[in-house]
């Protein structure tokens, strides 16, 4: 073989970039080292060692006249590393990937000296596959780099942007968000743990068999049912303080709330706060995608690290301020609210209705149904005002007992009225249930409006309160305004 052939080799290899141009350029230089004798370039699958060959089929072999099968070119690969093996029908050239054999030339007669060349290729091939290997490697190294570099900056991002975050399903929407977003995560929820109960409850959720339910969790207007501290993964994970990465193969998947349907994986974080857990976050992924690793969980566990305590400090914040049998804001709460929403409206010149709620009757069904069957009206009918309101921007407030407020930034009176009529006629219509037994209750609701009262903003409540008096007075379940205003 001529020198200018071996630089040819060198000149052209070192253009190639992938294995599909190594293929093509190795089938080029053994058709100029061979002229026109037959041969198979061919490859072993490193999963099940099958052979798949080039340019030719397993079937030309008889064209070729060998009697050879795959098994046979395993066998030979498998016992001997040498460079060339013949035997009387075939001869056989490996190709090495760090001495370990991926493929070979098979081809039936072959004088010595084109043996010698053709073995010497051969080794050159070898040097550019583990060169590719290399480059592969590489790039695949710093392909993890980037998304590491690329994580880590995520998480520290998302650690900035929760300390302003006030609202507790806020911060735990973002940060549901930015987990599965960090590890291709296509389901999860965020539980926490009831500092009275001591039950798991989930705040939000992602990817639920029901999307309209996931909805409705993350908007307050669905509470699922509590989970033991001490049952399944999140118990697991919130008495042991510890992550948890479990595969569908092991046979250690866990039913909560549907999200392991359909999953390959899942993983589960604790939130901590001064070495003790509080919640616990879920993230499960989907059966077509590889499943989770170490990585990803470390990646949570950073995630958890950076943000538990943000949300700790809103959890508390939220104790503070919620009260905690209906889940509406208390009176302190609706105090600095109101003064806040006044100062703006009146720097700005905006519209501020002020709605006062009262249960028609309330002593009346705690006497005739007890107190449990009260307290499962004031839920009902606080469900009913998250539902009716506008997330994030209406304040609804247990102002005490049977009260409520809610405050309507945004909206003259007019459309204050429209929602108050809304609530009432849907309470009237609604039937409760509660232990067998079905009843109905009715609310008067007073409202005023800044600046349509004609008055100081200050006296907001006052005027809302005369205008709910009056409604009591003219005989319940009605809605009356100041200034007075009618369907």
């Amino acid at each position: 073989m001529h020198t200018d052939f071996w630089s040819l080799a060198y000149q052209t290899l070192s253009t190639v970039s992938s294995p599909a141009q190594l293929r093509g350029q190795m089938v080029k230089l053994y058709c100029q080292c061979l002229g026109h004798k037959k041969f198979i370039l061919f490859s072993i699958t490193p999963n099940n060692h099958e052979l798949t060959a080039y340019p030719e089929s397993p079937e030309t072999f008889a064209s070729m006249g060998l009697d050879i099968q795959y098994k046979h070119i395993r066998s030979s690969l498998e016992s001997s590393l040498l460079d060339f093996t013949k035997t009387e029908s075939y001869v056989l050239l490996p190709l090495f990937l760090r001495n370990e054999a991926i493929g070979g030339l098979l081809l039936s007669r072959l004088e010595p000296k084109t043996q010698n060349s053709l073995i010497l290729l051969n080794k050159i091939f070898s040097n550019f596959i583990d060169k590719l290997e290399l480059q592969k490697s590489n790039a695949l190294l710093a392909e993890k780099l980037d998304k590491a570099q690329l994580q880590l900056e995520t998480i520290k991002k998302i650690a900035q942007a929760v300390t302003h975050v006030g609202d507790i399903r806020q911060l735990l929407s973002l940060v549901l968000k930015t987990a599965l977003d960090l590890v291709q995560g296509g389901r999860g929820f965020i539980m926490l743990q009831n500092e009275q109960t001591g039950q798991m409850e989930v705040r939000v959720a992602s990817g639920l068999p029901n999307p309209l339910a996931a909805e409705l969790i993350n908007t307050g207007k669905l509470v699922m049912a509590p989970l033991p501290q001490n049952e399944g993964i999140q118990g697991r994970v919130l008495q042991s303080g510890k992550a948890v990465l479990l595969q569908r193969q092991q046979g250690e998947f866990e039913e909560i709330l549907g999200m392991d349907r359909g999953a390959n994986s899942i993983m589960c974080v604790p939130l901590m706060v001064k070495s003790k857990a509080f919640g616990v976050l879920y993230i499960g992924n989907e059966t077509h995608l590889d499943p989770f690793t170490q990585n990803e969980l470390d990646v949570l566990t950073i995630l958890s690290a950076y943000v538990s305590s943000a949300v700790d400090q809103a959890r508390l914040y939220t104790l503070a301020t919620t009260d905690e049998l209906t889940g509406l804001y208390t009176r302190r709460f609706f105090t600095a609210k109101l003064a806040e929403e006044s100062r703006r409206a009146e720097r700005y010149k905006r519209s501020l209705t002020l709605l006062i709620i009262d249960i028609d009757h309330f002593k009346n069904v705690n006497d005739t149904f007890g107190h449990e069957t009260g307290d499962h009206v004031l839920k009902s009918v606080a469900l009913t005002l998250r539902t009716l309101l506008r997330q994030n921007i209406d304040t609804a407030v247990r102002m005490g007992g049977e009260e409520f407020a809610v405050l309507l930034p945004e909206t003259p009176l007019q459309g204050g009225y429209t929602v108050a009529e809304r609530i009432r006629s849907q309470v009237e219509a609604h039937k409760y249930s509660f232990r067998n037994e079905v009843y109905q209750v009715t609310i008067s609701i007073g409202l005023t409006a800044y600046p349509e009262n004609q008055t100081k903003i200050e006296e907001l409540l006052n005027l809302a309160d005369q205008a709910l008096y009056q409604a009591k007075a003219e005989g319940r379940n009605k809605v009356v305004s100041f200034p007075l205003l009618r369907d």
